[in-house]
C-alpha cells in the first residue's frame, strides 16, 4: 500500500509539473507548442538547484528523523533549506533571464516569441522549488497523504483554467500565468501544512497569520526575478539589459552569500563538502603519479 502511494505521489507529481504542456500540446497548434517549450527549457533551469538541495536536505532529514522521530529536530533542516532556496533561485533566474535573450535573438530568433514566457515561468518555478522542499519535508514526516490529496486537487482545477485560458484567447500567455497560480498556491498551501506542524500555528488565528506573514517574505525575495524582467519595459537595449542584469546577479550573490553563511550552516555544510571532494580527488591525481 506504501509503494503504491509512493508511486501516485510521483505519477501526480510529475504530471502537475508538466500539465502547462499538456495543456499547450493537446489545445494549441504545434508551433505554440515550441515556443512554449524553449520558455519551460530556460524556465526550469533553477529548479534543479531545488532538486540537488531537496536531496541533500532530505536525506539528513530522514536520517535525523529517524532516529529522533521527533518534527522538532527536523524543523532546522526544513528552514534553511527553505531560506537557503529562497536566496539561491532567484540568483540562478536572474542569470537565465540575462543569458536566454541574447541566446534566443541570436541563436533562435524564429523563438523571439518564448521570451513572453520566460519570465513568468522563472518566477513560477521560484515557488515550485520551495514546494519540492515543503514536499519533501512532509513525506519524511509521514504526511504523504496531506501531498497527495493537493496533487489531486490541483490536477483537475488547473487543466480546467488552462481550457478557458485557451477557449477566452489569452494564449500562451494565459497559460504561463495559470502556471504561475499552479505552483504558488500549491506551495502557499503545503507552506500551511508543512509549518502547522508546530505548535499548532494553523489552528489559532494569530499562528495562522504569522504563517501567512512568512509566506510573504519568501514571496517577497521573487521580487529580484520581477525587476530583472521588467527591465525590458524601460531599457530598450539588449546589451545594456544583458549587463544590468548580470549586475543585479553579482549583487544578489554577494546579499545571499553573506545572510546565508551568517543565518544558516548550508552554504558552511556546502564549502566543507566541496572541499573534502576536492581533497579526494586531488589524492587520486597524485595517486597516479
Amino acid at each position: 500500500m506504501l509503494v503504491f502511494k509512493f508511486c501516485l505521489l510521483v505519477f501526480t507529481y510529475g504530471f502537475l509539473m508538466s500539465v502547462d504542456k499538456f495543456s499547450v500540446a493537446n489545445l494549441f497548434e504545434k508551433s505554440k507548442m515550441g515556443y512554449y517549450s524553449v520558455a519551460v527549457g530556460f524556465g526550469m533551469i533553477p529548479y534543479f538547484v531545488s532538486v540537488t538541495l531537496g536531496q541533500f536536505v532530505g536525506q539528513r532529514m530522514i536520517e535525523e528523523f529517524g532516529k529522533t522521530k521527533s518534527k522538532e529536530s527536523i524543523k532546522v533542516f526544513l528552514d534553511e533549506s527553505m531560506l537557503a532556496l529562497a536566496f539561491i533561485t532567484p540568483l540562478i533566474s536572474i542569470l537565465t533571464i540575462a543569458v536566454a535573450e541574447p541566446f534566443i535573438h541570436f541563436l533562435l530568433p524564429k523563438y523571439t516569441e518564448s521570451l513572453r514566457y520566460i519570465d513568468k515561468l522563472s518566477i513560477a518555478y521560484y515557488f515550485l522549488s520551495l514546494g519540492a522542499i515543503l514536499g519533501t519535508f512532509l513525506i519524511t514526516i509521514n504526511q504523504q497523504v496531506k501531498l497527495l490529496i493537493v496533487n489531486v486537487a490541483f490536477i483537475p482545477f488547473i487543466l480546467f483554467l488552462n481550457y478557458l485560458a485557451y477557449n477566452t484567447g489569452l494564449g500562451l500567455l494565459g497559460i504561463s500565468y495559470i502556471t504561475f497560480l499552479n505552483f504558488f498556491a500549491r506551495t502557499f498551501i503545503l507552506f500551511i501544512l508543512g509549518y502547522g506542524n508546530y505548535k499548532g500555528l494553523i489552528f489559532s488565528t494569530k499562528g495562522f497569520l504569522s504563517l501567512i506573514i512568512s509566506f510573504a517574505k519568501f514571496s517577497f525575495l521573487s521580487f529580484p526575478i520581477f525587476f530583472s524582467f521588467a527591465l525590458k519595459f524601460f531599457i530598450f537595449d539588449v546589451y545594456l539589459r544583458f549587463y544590468l542584469r548580470i549586475l543585479i546577479s553579482l549583487v544578489w550573490f554577494l546579499v545571499a552569500f553573506y545572510y546565508l553563511l551568517r543565518k544558516t550552516e548550508i552554504i558552511s555544510s556546502m564549502i566543507e563538502m566541496a572541499k573534502g571532494k576536492v581533497g579526494m580527488y586531488l589524492n587520486k591525481v597524485l595517486d597516479i603519479f
